[in-house]
């Protein structure tokens, strides 16, 4: 089983009466240990990209699974937690202060 898999993910702004699409169809697949180096050009969708994977944004068509589980059907508390586990995608962007808080060690 993949670490984290993204299947056919869209993600589209409304902006007045334009769509404007920051992600169409994207597939991706990280396997445990995994390293993955995210490059494009401004406006290109990275941060559309890292930011549904770690469970900020929705995606308006897609999957998104990580350790088997899907985070598009998680409900925003479901999210929260998600966001904070170690392990998850979010979590080593934290700083080391925040991450041993979380696991209760001061």
């Amino acid at each position: 089983m993949s670490q984290l898999e993204l299947s056919e993910v869209s993600k589209i702004y409304q902006v007045g009466d334009s769509s404007i699409p920051a992600l169409d169809r994207v597939s991706l697949t990280v396997e445990r240990g995994e390293f993955l180096s995210i490059v494009g050009s401004s406006g290109s969708g990275k941060t559309t990209l890292v930011s549904i994977a770690g469970g900020i944004l929705r995606p308006n068509t897609g999957r998104v699974l990580f350790g088997g589980d899907d985070i598009c059907a998680m409900d925003d508390v479901a999210l929260s937690v998600y966001r904070v586990v170690p392990g998850s995608v979010l979590y080593f962007n934290l700083p080391v202060c925040c991450r041993s808080l979380l696991l209760g060690k001061t």
